[in-house]
């Protein structure tokens, strides 16, 4: 199987593009395998206890944590900021 990656950042010239605006570029996403090998972000209000187990367990698995790309879409609504993540 042959496999890519993707280096997503939110920040270009200086101004903060959301990462739904991001993930909705993708054609065909719904068809390949997510995996998040390493994340650091910034939840939104409420989010903090979420987001912090989430980057935990991210970091706990060696390969990455597969995800659904319904589930990513809903993780991008709970995020604010992206400091480093990769797929």
């Amino acid at each position: 199987m042959k496999t890519r990656g993707i280096r997503i950042s939110d920040i270009k010239d200086d101004k903060c593009v959301p990462l739904i605006e991001i993930l909705e570029n993708i054609q065909n996403s719904d068809k390949l395998k997510w995996a998040v090998l390493w994340l650091d972000v910034t939840p939104k209000e409420n989010q903090g206890k979420f987001i912090i187990d989430l980057e935990k367990t991210i970091k706990d698995h060696q390969n990455g944590l597969f995800f659904s790309w319904d589930f990513l879409m809903e993780l991008s609504t709970r995020l604010c900021t992206i400091l480093r993540s990769t797929r």
